[in-house]
C-alpha cells in the first residue's frame, strides 16, 4: 500500500527525447530521476491520471524510458552461474551491456522461464562495455517469465507482464521481448501499429534510441518548482540565492518523502511557503 501511495503523488516532467544512458543524466541534473515502470504503467492506465496522461501525450512524451532494466535469457535458456549476463547485441555503438554476477541472486541459475527486473543503482560506461550493479534488494526475480511477445498478468511489485492472460483483463500488459538473452532498459507507451499504446511494456528496444525523457517528481514538489520560476512571486527578507538555496533542499527533501514521512523533514517546506507570497 505504501508504494502504490507513493506513486500516487507524483508526476513527470517531460525533458525531450534521448537514449537511456543520456536519459538517466537528464533525469538527475533535474533533481530526480526517471519514472518507475509502476509509475509510468499509473499514467498509463488510472483514471486519476487521465489528466496528466493527456498532457504528456499532447508533449510528445511518450513512448518513454523507465528507470529499471529487464534481464532474461534466450528463449527457452537459462543464465550461467558465475557469469556476468551480457545482452547478445549490445548497442549501436558496439558496446556490451551487462549485469555484473555479484547482483545475480543464485536461484536464477539453471532454471527456465525466469528474468531479472533491476533496479540499478550504479551504471559504469566504457568504451567497449556497459555495467550494471544494483543492490540485491533492488533484483526482483521473475517466474513464469514469457519466451514470447504476448500478454501476461502484471506483476504487483514489478509492473512486467508473466505468464499468460487474456487481454481483456484490466492486470493485463503485453510484454514485447527479443529472443536472445537481453538487458535491456524498460520503455512504456509505445503506439505499435496504432495499437495498444497503454498496455505495451516494451524489453526490446536499443539501449540507445531516441525515446521520451521525464523525471519523477512529487506533485507538491513540482508545484512548488513552478511557483518559484513565476513572475508573481514576492519575497519577504530572502534574496534570490536564499530561495535557490531553500528550493534546493526542499526538493531533497520533498523526495526523502516517497519513502517516509518525518516532522522534521517539512523544516525546509515551512521556511519555504513563509518566504514566498504569491499575487492574487
Amino acid at each position: 500500500m505504501q508504494a502504490e501511495h507513493s506513486i500516487q503523488r507524483q508526476i513527470v516532467k517531460p525533458l525531450g527525447d534521448d537514449g537511456y544512458l543520456n536519459a538517466r543524466q537528464k533525469a538527475a541534473m533535474a533533481g530526480g530521476k526517471l519514472p518507475s515502470n509502476l509509475l509510468l504503467d499509473a499514467i498509463l492506465n488510472k483514471p486519476e491520471y487521465s489528466d496528466h496522461l493527456k498532457e504528456l501525450r499532447n508533449e510528445g512524451y511518450f513512448a518513454a524510458w523507465a528507470h529499471e532494466i529487464l534481464v532474461y535469457p534466450k528463449k527457452g535458456g537459462k543464465f550461467q552461474e558465475g557469469k556476468d549476463i551480457s545482452d547478445a547485441v549490445g548497442d549501436s555503438e558496439g558496446r556490451q551491456w551487462i549485469l555484473d554476477s555479484s547482483c545475480v541472486p543464485k536461484e536464477i541459475f539453471g532454471k527456465k522461464g525466469v528474468g531479472l527486473f533491476v533496479d540499478p543503482e550504479k551504471i559504469e560506461v566504457g568504451e567497449k562495455k556497459v555495467v550494471i550493479y544494483a543492490k540485491q534488494e533492488a533484483v526482483t526475480l521473475l517466474s513464469d517469465f514469457r519466451q514470447n511477445d504476448g500478454w501476461g498478468t502484471m506483476d504487483t511489485k514489478t509492473g512486467i507482464p508473466v505468464g499468460d492472460a487474456n487481454s481483456s483483463q484490466s492486470d493485463s500488459r503485453y510484454l514485447y521481448r527479443l529472443d536472445g538473452q537481453s538487458v535491456r532498459p524498460v520503455a512504456r507507451g509505445f503506439n505499435v501499429n496504432g495499437y495498444n499504446y497503454r498496455g505495451s511494456v516494451d524489453a526490446f528496444s536499443r539501449h540507445d534510441v531516441a525515446l521520451g525523457v521525464g523525471v519523477a517528481k512529487l506533485q507538491a514538489q513540482a508545484g512548488l518548482e513552478e511557483a518559484a520560476r513565476s513572475s508573481d512571486i514576492k519575497l519577504r527578507g530572502m534574496s534570490t540565492h536564499d530561495v535557490k538555496t531553500l528550493i534546493r533542499n526542499v526538493n531533497r527533501e520533498l523526495s526523502a518523502l516517497s519513502d517516509t514521512v518525518k516532522p522534521e523533514r517539512l523544516s525546509s517546506i515551512k521556511s519555504l511557503v513563509e518566504a514566498i507570497e504569491v499575487k492574487d
